[in-house]
C-alpha cells in the first residue's frame, strides 16, 4: 500500500521507497513522535495489553531491516513506556512466517493461525496448525520461550466454507489455543 502513504515521495513524502520507513533517519523520528504521542496519551488506559510494533511484517518491502529496526523500535518503546507494557509484531499466515532474529527483540510472539482447505495443505485442521504452532520442537513458537497470541485464526486468509469455518475453526479453534498455550 505504499502508494497511498503519506511518506511515499509521490505523495508529496521524503521518501523514495517503503523500506525506507526502517532505515531513513526522518523516518524514524517520525515515528518516534507517534510512539511517544501514543504513550503519553493511552500508556495509562487498562484496556492497554501491550503495544504492536508493526502488523503483517511478512507482506512489508525490506524485511532485511526489520531485525534491527525491531530491535530500536522495541527499546525506545520500552525506554518511554513508564507503566513496562509488553511489545510485540505481528505475522501474517500462521507461525512458519515468525523470524526468530524479530521475535528475540520482543516480549511475546503475535501471529495469525489461517490454514488450507484442500487435500495438499498440512494444516487442514486448525488444530493441527496450533498444536504444531507451540509444540513443534524445530518450528513451532514455544522455542522462543515467549507467550503467543493468536489474533486472527480460522479458514484462509481469503475466505472458507461455512459449514467447515463454524464447525471445525470457531467450535474447536479457541479450546485447542488454551489446550496448546495460546492466548
Amino acid at each position: 500500500e505504499w502508494s497511498n502513504n503519506p511518506w511515499n515521495k509521490a505523495r508529496g513524502g521524503p521518501l523514495d521507497n517503503p523500506k525506507q520507513l526502517f532505515t531513513d533517519p526522518r523516518a524514524i523520528a517520525g515515528q518516534d513522535r507517534v510512539r511517544r504521542y501514543l504513550i503519553a496519551r493511552y500508556a495509562d488506559h487498562p484496556a492497554i495489553m501491550g503495544w504492536k510494533l508493526w502488523s503483517e511484517q511478512d507482506l512489508t518491502e525490506g524485511k532485511d531491516a526489520l531485525p534491527a529496526w525491531h530491535e530500536q523500535a522495541a527499546a525506545r518503546w520500552h525506554a518511554l513506556d513508564t507503566y513496562h507494557h509488553p511489545v510485540t509484531s505481528h505475522w501474517c499466515g500462521n507461525f512458519t512466517h515468525a523470524k526468530p532474529e524479530v521475535v528475540q527483540h520482543l516480549d511475546y510472539v503475535c501471529i495469525d493461525a489461517y490454514h488450507g482447505w484442500d487435500e495438499k495443505d498440512r494444516y487442514r485442521a486448525i488444530a493441527d496448525l496450533l498444536r504444531d504452532s507451540t509444540l513443534d520442537p524445530t518450528r513451532g513458537l514455544s522455542r522462543f520461550a515467549k507467550p503467543g497470541l493468536v489474533t486472527e485464526f480460522g479458514g484462509n486468509w481469503d475466505g472458507a466454507p461455512s459449514d467447515d469455518l463454524m464447525a471445525s475453526d470457531h467450535a474447536v479453534g479457541p479450546w485447542v489455543a488454551a489446550m496448546t498455550g495460546h492466548a
